[in-house]
């Protein structure tokens, strides 16, 4: 099946792959004369394949195509997250899972020093809504203390949307980063006050493309748009984290819940299931022994001397 929407300068695709289809396979052929295709097959699902191409002149490129199953938002009801989620650098003596709801302590660490703990993970391909509810243990009261939502390629790829205190105030902040602009640009978008962290706040990211829109609630129903803006993102997971920043204290908890997500885009064809044919309740039949044994056979016997080397064809009289 042809990949959707190709185009020779865009290098990065999605594909979901839905529930009981196997690990997909591309090919590819080289684009005129002189070219040539080396095909690099993803290894697992979720995972990653690779066609790159050399030409006559010797410049090559490389498109990948990433593969993953559909996101599944988490009711976080067992002892666990559920399998399609994964934990970066855990500190599970920092994590507490109860029927409905997930606590993470924040501990000191940050995304730019490679060192932020406890960020949960799902792949998320194509576009897609994430939304979730945050309680604070208590009000952010120590410089980059923050919990949030993020759209996360790596720790020097993202974009993260979260309640941090800085500048003297809790403040909803959107932060970005990528390998281009080398460090991280943050967009204040929305003074939050205290008293109203009580009832808890809901944020919501959406991936619409290449842009993003990021919008937040105080009552889970009534959303105001934050922001939007564009990000060179790839192989996109979305995750939620709490952080203590520089800072060593650890006072602040993050607890997350009515998590919602769902997404959508290229997605292979699902196997169709296999029709089978009920065999039907008949007795068998005693063999013959002989040609010319006239027993209980389905066929008058002269029919069983004729050669299986020798067809018949029946003629329809009209």
């Amino acid at each position: 099946k042809p990949l959707p929407s190709f185009y020779s300068d865009a290098f990065s695709y999605d594909v979901l792959v839905p529930k009981g289809v196997g690990k997909p396979r591309i090919s590819a052929s080289p684009p005129g004369p002189g070219a040539h295709m080396r095909l690099t097959q993803a290894a697992s699902i979720p995972g990653r394949a690779t066609a790159t191409v050399t030409g006559a002149d010797g410049v090559s490129f490389t498109y990948a195509v990433h593969f993953a199953r559909p996101a599944l938002a988490d009711a976080f009801s067992g002892s666990r997250p559920g399998p399609a989620w994964s934990w970066i650098r855990p500190d599970r003596l920092h994590v507490r899972l109860v029927p409905g709801s997930l606590t993470v302590g924040a501990e000191p660490g940050d995304f730019a020093t490679h060192t932020a703990r406890n960020l949960l993970v799902e792949p998320a391909l194509g576009d897609w809504t994430l939304q979730t509810r945050l309680q604070f243990s208590v009000p952010p009261h120590v410089a980059t203390q923050q919990g949030g939502i993020v759209a996360y390629q790596d720790d020097r790829n993202y974009l993260k949307l979260d309640l941090e205190y800085s500048s003297g105030t809790v403040r909803i902040s959107e932060t970005t980063a990528d390998d281009l602009s080398r460090a991280p640009i943050t967009q204040v978008l929305r003074t939050v006050a205290v008293p109203q962290l009580a009832g808890g706040v809901w944020l919501r990211m959406v991936k619409h493309g290449p842009r993003y829109t990021t919008l937040y609630s105080g009552d889970g129903l009534h959303f105001v748009e934050l922001y939007n803006t564009g990000a060179s993102l790839s192989n996109v997971k979305v995750g939620l984290f709490a952080l203590a920043g520089s800072d060593p204290a650890t006072d602040l908890a993050v607890t997350f819940t009515a998590l919602q997500l769902r997404n959508s885009g290229t997605t292979l064809a699902a196997n169709k299931p296999k029709h089978r044919v009920p065999k039907r309740n008949t007795p068998r039949l005693p063999k013959r022994k002989h040609a010319s044994d006239r027993g209980p056979g389905p066929y008058p016997a002269a029919l069983a001397h004729r050669p299986p080397s020798a067809p018949t064809t029946h003629r329809t009289r009209r």
